[in-house]
């Protein structure tokens, strides 16, 4: 039995699919860090001008207190961030089961099922954003990783569709009528596909610029 993927469900697993590589960021950033902490530790002792942080035990234990700090700041804004979206989009793109995911049932919820009723159900979706941003996660500085979805281009398309998503829907609707959902989702992965491929050109042309503007040797 063939099942269409409606622009609601579309709406839902953009949402989850920002929460969990947001989170994912978070998670490998702190593992990152303690696994370093002597090798970061060093660094602050090296920096410090403080006697008491030229010991490298005490250098070490100030980083793992602020990356424990910044890591569970991060994923509480994370948390808030993508709550409100969740919100927004119970109202402007409820589904079923309306319990979880309807006007009334996502703000009764407890957040965490939603999401993890999410999980199971779009995982494929999940996973083809952590492979997209596995880049990222592998780059050498840990708190760079804590604050990733803040400063990824990816997760800020991701922000921004999560937003538009209801509208351009709508948008949809008045032109093509109640079989809207399979040219709507259709139409917005191309738009998604097409601003990050733009978005990469500029850099790309950067950088050949200073390799062209680079006298030889």
């Amino acid at each position: 039995m063939r099942q269409e993927w409606s622009v609601r469900e579309f709406c839902w697993s953009v949402w989850i699919a920002g929460l969990v590589f947001s989170l994912l960021c978070v998670a490998w950033g702190y593992i990152h860090l303690v696994i370093r902490v002597e090798r970061e530790g060093r660094k602050l002792a090296n920096m410090a001008g403080f006697a008491f942080l030229s010991s490298p035990l005490n250098a070490s234990l100030i980083v793992f207190a602020a990356g424990s700090a910044a890591a569970a700041a991060a994923a509480f804004i994370y948390l808030k961030v993508f709550s409100f979206y969740g919100l927004f989009l119970s109202v402007f793109a409820e589904m079923r089961p309306f319990e979880l995911f309807g006007r009334n049932g996502f703000i009764n919820s407890d957040f965490f099922t939603p999401a993890a009723y999410l999980v199971r159900k779009f995982w494929p979706v999940i996973l083809l954003a952590c492979v997209s941003g596995l880049g990222a996660l592998l780059g050498p500085d840990p708190w760079v990783k804590i604050v990733m979805p803040v400063k990824a281009k990816e997760i800020l398309r991701i922000h921004l569709m999560t937003l538009a998503l209801p509208f351009l829907s709508l948008l949809f609707w008045m032109i093509l009528g109640e079989r809207y959902d399979t040219p709507a989702v259709v139409s917005l992965l191309a738009i998604f596909f097409l601003v990050s491929l733009s978005s990469r050109r500029p850099a790309r042309a950067d950088g050949e610029a200073q390799k062209a503007a680079r006298p030889e040797i």
